[in-house]
């Protein structure tokens, strides 16, 4: 009706098409995708643990804590007292050596 272009139509069809798309895929808006969804979309909903850290000696979630992909059995220290502990560490200077 308004003279436009069918190929310059086409363009704006496809973004429509794929904004729905993305439309209809969000739970807030169709409740019922939820179940589909292979990645939980709501971090609340996911269970976090909790571990014991041995040097400050409290329960904090496994967020703060750094994967080992040898060893996950052991927890071990938090990222706060690995990273203090690095800070602490008295280094030696070897330059004079070189």
């Amino acid at each position: 009706m308004r003279g436009i272009k069918e190929e310059n139509l086409n363009g704006l069809r496809k973004r429509i098409v794929t904004l729905f798309l993305q439309y209809i895929k969000t739970p807030q808006f169709n409740p019922a995708v939820a179940k589909h969804l292979k990645v939980p979309q709501d971090i609340n909903d996911t269970k976090v643990e909790s571990f014991y850290c041995t040097t400050c000696e409290r329960y904090l979630p496994s967020i703060e804590f750094q994967i080992s992909s040898t060893n996950n059995t052991k927890v071990g220290k938090c990222k706060n007292c690995k990273n203090l502990e690095n800070l602490a560490i008295k280094r030696v200077d070897f330059t004079k050596f070189k």
